[in-house]
């Protein structure tokens, strides 16, 4: 998926069955959801109507049923 079709909605479409993944895109930090959570980071993604900022959080994806021999996450900040 590469710019317009790179959307939260679209990624979770597909990305539990797929056998490697590999996300490469900007990132941000933001806030702990909580004082026990681990994850601060985010992946900037194409907003859409579901996900108006665009943003995934780590924490999203960490909740997921991954099926993935590989999975491989890269930001920029």
């Amino acid at each position: 998926m590469i710019g317009a079709d790179a959307t939260i909605g679209r990624l979770f479409s597909q990305i539990e069955k797929a056998q490697w993944i590999h996300l490469a895109c900007h990132g941000s930090y933001a806030e702990k959801k909580g004082p026990d959570s681990v994850y601060s980071g985010l992946l900037d993604l194409t907003p859409d109507a579901e996900n108006p900022n665009g943003a995934l959080f780590a924490e999203m994806i960490s909740k997921l049923s991954l099926q993935a021999e590989l999975a491989f996450i890269s930001a920029c900040y």
